[in-house]
């Protein structure tokens, strides 16, 4: 166990690697150089929590599955602590994204894993 801020995380375990595996890629847009078809019975737009879970679910019960995400995929080796990268990088509108008349923040992210990557 190691302690981080009075509370305790467990070690991150032996062999675990946070790229995906080579059976299920992750196809970033860069990489698509002309159309791309792909064969799914679903479409889970966004990877944040809700999605993440439901993609999970219909693989589970055999469902070819194609998950779209508007942000970035990045590893633990893209975090620096640095906010000039983490927010036009992590959040939608690098940050900036409010209520219409701006009274509320609204620090959504924007990235593989949805809000769940920031907070």
């Amino acid at each position: 166990m190691i302690p981080i801020l009075g509370q305790t995380a467990l070690p991150i375990p032996d062999g675990f690697h946070n790229e995906p595996p080579a059976n299920n890629p992750v196809v970033t847009g860069d990489q698509v150089t002309s159309d791309l078809v792909l064969d799914a019975d679903v479409v889970v737009v966004g990877s944040g929590a809700g999605g993440a879970v439901l993609c999970a679910e219909l693989a589970h019960a055999g469902k070819r599955v194609v998950m779209l995400e508007e942000g970035g995929y990045h590893t633990h080796s893209d975090f620096k602590g640095q906010e000039g990268w983490s927010y036009p990088n992590l959040y939608q509108d690098r940050g900036g994204r409010a209520t219409e008349d701006q009274s509320i923040s609204i620090l959504q992210g924007r990235g593989v894993g949805g809000s769940t990557v920031v907070n």
